[in-house]
């Protein structure tokens, strides 16, 4: 990873402590500066009060979904890379569609360390590209 990927936030949103836990540690292994949260609104606060390089979400969250919450970071930090993780692809409809526009990548779960770290890697050399 280079230096100015180290600098930029990596924000992961879940409702699963356990999986914040583990994608946490993964990141911080390679010295990313990340924040997890459990709660959507903290998540948005975060993305008003600083500058954060990529966003992962689970899709489905209690206060709200993840693509309405991808949506809400999308106007607060348009350059903001956002990520959808889910268990549960079916769950996207096509009434989903135009909501789907903020989503940059779709992960599934469960997705293995090796292809989560390439695509976070990837997404910040993205954000930095800007």
């Amino acid at each position: 990873m280079s230096e100015e990927s180290q600098s930029y936030k990596i924000l992961i949103v879940d409702d699963d402590p356990k999986i914040l836990r583990v994608l946490g540690k993964i990141l911080e292994s390679r010295d990313y500066n990340v924040i997890t949260t459990d709660k959507t609104d903290l998540a948005l606060k975060e993305l008003e009060q600083s500058e954060v390089a990529v966003i992962v979400s689970d899709l489905e969250m209690p206060e709200m979904s993840g693509i309405k919450l991808l949506e809400q970071a999308k106007e607060i930090s348009p350059k903001t890379i956002r990520i959808m993780l889910t268990g549960h692809p079916h769950t996207v409809s096509k009434d989903d569609a135009s909501e789907v526009l903020a989503v940059h990548r779709f992960l599934l779960k469960p997705v293995s360390v090796e292809d989560f770290l390439d695509v976070i890697e990837a997404n910040t050399q993205l954000y930095l590209m800007g």
